[in-house]
């Protein structure tokens, strides 16, 4: 530990060690239609819960982008 903070590791990746932050600005489709403003969504391979930034619904089968991550939840906004 001593070492590392003597010499501390920079890097031009702005997203290293934020995980989810890839994500932003990609489109999903929901899954699942949106109740109160969180259902699930498909990104990729894989389904995610998500929530809007407004907390509007969306039906089953719409694309939204998303817009931030908060822990494994997807922020999403209307895509288009």
């Amino acid at each position: 530990r001593y070492w590392q903070q003597r010499h501390p590791t920079e890097s031009s990746d702005e997203m290293l060690n934020r995980r989810g932050a890839h994500y932003i600005g990609r489109t999903v489709i929901v899954l699942d239609a949106f109740v109160n403003g969180q259902g699930r969504v498909k990104l990729e391979d894989s389904s995610w819960s998500a929530r809007s930034t407004d907390g509007s619904d969306f039906m089953a089968g719409a694309k939204a982008r998303v817009t931030e991550v908060e822990g494994s939840m997807l922020v999403v906004e209307v895509a288009g």
